[in-house]
């Protein structure tokens, strides 16, 4: 049943033939060029998966939100989660309930999901719809011409480069058997290694390299998944110095040299290859979450 409000806004399902008219209304939204086909397949690919709410003045859509279903750990076991994404309302519709109407129809179509998470550039926009903070992020800069000089002894266990295909075949099950130990952390599906962790371009910068991932020991006992940029020839950091003082823990992470990046939860490290001068890591984890 579709909901609507005095203001003669509709909020019911997009449905799948109008998932092209959904994105353009994104793109638009964010100030954002289409992506190339290979990510443009992809976004077309999660909302088919997921419940996709639109706010429709007539027959025009001016707002959209969609939901994908997580699975989410929490202490004792996992419970279903609505990942929110694609939050979005056209400029011509601001402070006109378009947003408070979507929220409501998630939450009505979503009594088998009792919770729902995402992460939120402006949270002081959730909190109205009930959501609070899961976790806070955290920056921290090294500056990567200087020796780091943490106090940590080298782990002695192997470290080793992996290949996409056996990053997908070791760290999933690794993940799966780890991911209960920490609250919060969403189910990863093959796909999802392959089309979101491991994808070869960064669309937030170009410039970024293809991922990489180093496993520590072997069976693994912990991993990082980062991308570099690349400076000057003179901004370079050798690789050897770069493993003498990085303990990996068995948390998932992400890094990614002069950028931010979700999933990074590691102390921070200089991965090898060149790296800018000054280096930014930030981690992100969930950072908002909505039970009931």
């Amino acid at each position: 049943m579709d909901q609507e409000l005095a203001s003669g806004l509709a909020f019911r399902e997009v449905q799948e033939a109008d998932i092209d008219v959904a994105l353009d209304h994104a793109f638009m939204v964010f100030n954002e060029k289409p992506p190339g086909a290979a990510r443009l397949e992809r976004h077309r690919e999660v909302l088919r998966g997921s419940l996709r709410i639109g706010a429709y003045d007539g027959p025009l859509l001016v707002g959209l939100l969609a939901a994908l279903p997580f699975t989410l750990s929490v202490p004792g076991g996992d419970v279903p989660c609505s990942g929110v994404s694609f939050v979005t309302v056209s400029p011509t519709h601001r402070r006109r309930g378009v947003l408070t109407g979507m929220m409501a129809e998630l939450f009505r179509r979503s009594a088998d999901r009792p919770l729902a998470a995402l992460w939120a550039s402006e949270a002081a926009i959730y909190g109205r719809y009930g959501y609070g903070y899961g976790t806070y992020a955290a920056t921290v800069e090294i500056d990567s011409r200087r020796p780091l000089a943490l106090r940590i002894a080298p782990d002695e266990r192997p470290v080793r480069l992996l290949g996409k295909e056996e990053t997908v075949k070791l760290l999933g099950p690794y993940y799966d058997a780890t991911r209960a130990s920490r609250p919060g952390r969403p189910a990863r599906d093959e796909a999802m290694w392959r089309e979101e962790w491991l994808v070869d371009t960064d669309e937030g910068d170009d410039d970024l390299t293809a991922p990489r991932v180093v496993a520590l020991g072997d069976p693994v006992a912990g991993y990082a998944v980062y991308r570099t940029k690349c400076g000057d020839e003179d901004a370079r950091t050798p690789a050897s110095s770069a493993w003498t003082s990085w303990r990996p823990t068995p948390r998932p992470s992400r890094r990614r040299c002069g950028a931010t990046s979700p999933g990074s939860t590691s102390p921070a490290w200089s991965g090898p290859g060149a790296v800018p001068r000054t280096t930014r890591f930030r981690s992100w984890p969930p950072t908002a979450t909505r039970s009931g």
